[in-house]
């Protein structure tokens, strides 16, 4: 997701960015909540949009098939084009958004979905627990500074020290493509290679266990069976005494 509390900051120029970078090695799908949207029509058998993605969840019938009709491809990406009307998205509750998020999320078949959002903060609430990373792009005049002072102590009194991780600040340069590939370098690319490092060494570490387990499970049933050959125990001498032939 990329989101700041602030207006004009290059939000929608970042998120285009991010996703084609992305887009060059994974399916990618980019979708604009912005009340002016981030993705224009391009030609014109194009004419749906997210507002076809909420009516068909609203009514419990979203599904990939419905995505794929509705996503158009781009140069190394695809869109879902904005809704025709900010209510559309406006409308939603934060609960309602999050879930529709995480449908389209689901049933895309993407592995990346970029979010660019507009700077309203009661939206999103439920949607930042949601994200891998949000990346927020910032700038350093006094007023916006006050401002992004408010929005983090609001985090900070309402989300978990993990969420608020998750938060990245950007100031925006002027070659906007090279700051963006550096930014999916180092909290995508990297952080993904690192999550995966850790689950082989989970599972290398499983494996040994369950080997020692059943090694040892084995030893108990060797053990076992020796102290039943050799009468070991008194009641075990007394049981084969029972059940020997006279």
């Amino acid at each position: 997701m990329i989101y700041s509390p602030l207006g004009r900051v290059g939000k929608t120029s970042l998120s285009l960015e991010i996703a084609k970078i992305l887009g060059q090695n994974r399916k990618t799908l980019y979708i604009s909540l912005s009340e002016f949207g981030g993705s224009e029509k391009k030609r014109p058998e194009e004419k749906e949009c997210l507002t076809e993605a909420l009516y068909h969840f609203k009514e419990n019938s979203l599904n990939p098939v419905i995505l794929r009709a509705i996503s158009y491809e781009r140069d190394s990406y695809s869109v879902i084009l904005p809704a025709r009307s900010p209510e559309d998205i406006h409308d939603l509750s934060p609960r309602e958004l999050s879930l529709f998020l995480n449908k389209i999320a689901e049933d895309s078949g993407a592995v990346s979905l970029i979010i660019d959002t507009d700077s309203s903060l009661s939206l999103y609430t439920d949607c930042f627990p949601e994200m891998k990373k949000i990346f927020m792009p910032v700038l350093n005049d006094k007023k916006s500074k006050e401002k992004l002072d408010f929005f983090q102590n609001y985090l900070k009194k309402n989300l978990s020290s993990e969420i608020l991780d998750r938060f990245v600040q950007c100031n925006l340069p002027a070659s906007l493509k090279t700051y963006a590939e550096s930014l999916v370098i180092r909290y995508i690319y990297e952080e993904e290679h690192r999550e995966k490092e850790q689950y082989r060494k989970n599972a290398t570490l499983g494996g040994t266990m369950l080997a020692f387990r059943q090694h040892q499970a084995g030893n108990q049933k060797k053990n076992c069976l020796a102290i039943w050959k050799n009468g070991s125990f008194p009641i075990l001498t007394f049981i084969r005494k029972l059940i020997r032939p006279s």
